[in-house]
């Protein structure tokens, strides 16, 4: 089975985000960070605007708890601003991601094809093979990858058996000796 034809979801399309991003994940943790640093860098700002112009208790504890809950504020409407962003979908409903794909494995490398673009990598542009619990991705770059997703097969146990064949063609076109290996 080298032909399959297939149409991904946005869920899809979030996996794979979160796929490929996983080494890089360490970056996020820095914005976050640098996020809560930012709110507690306004949030003690605005306190001492506030006690400057007289209008702020000189008591420690009140000034504690203000201090907490004008942070805990600030952050929440930053939160709530950054989270309307993301309900929108990325994707067009009629985009190249969603349509319909027909993906495609030979001897020479991979294609894919769709309504609206058509791409082939040849084997020796394949830098890494990974298949995970839902997808097997062929990647052509680090955020890269021709994603194919497991419920494409129309039987399960021919994976094992696709996978072989790829890994076959890939090393024969001199790609590495071993895919990097998914996490399970």
């Amino acid at each position: 089975m080298n032909k399959l034809t297939f149409s991904r979801t946005e869920k899809d399309f979030l996996n794979f985000s979160r796929i490929a991003a996983g080494p890089y994940r360490r970056r996020g943790i820095i914005y976050i960070i640098v996020a809560v640093g930012i709110g507690i860098a306004l949030a003690l700002a605005v306190i001492d605007v506030v006690r400057t112009a007289g209008y702020f208790p000189a008591d420690k504890f009140t000034q504690t708890l203000l201090t907490t809950l004008i942070y805990f504020l600030m952050f929440y409407l930053l939160l709530r601003f950054f989270n309307a962003f993301g309900k929108q979908s990325w994707l067009a409903e009629n985009g190249n991601f969603l349509s319909e794909k027909t993906f495609q494995m030979t001897a020479k490398g991979l294609s894919e094809e769709s309504d609206y673009q058509r791409s082939f990598t040849d084997w020796r542009g394949v830098i890494g093979i990974q298949e995970t619990p839902d997808y097997v991705l062929f990647y052509i770059d680090r955020m890269q990858a021709y994603l194919l997703p497991k419920s494409a097969f129309k039987n399960p146990e021919d994976i094992p058996a696709f996978l072989e064949k790829a890994h076959g063609y890939w090393q024969k076109a001199g790609g590495g000796t071993q895919a990097a290996e998914g996490k399970k």
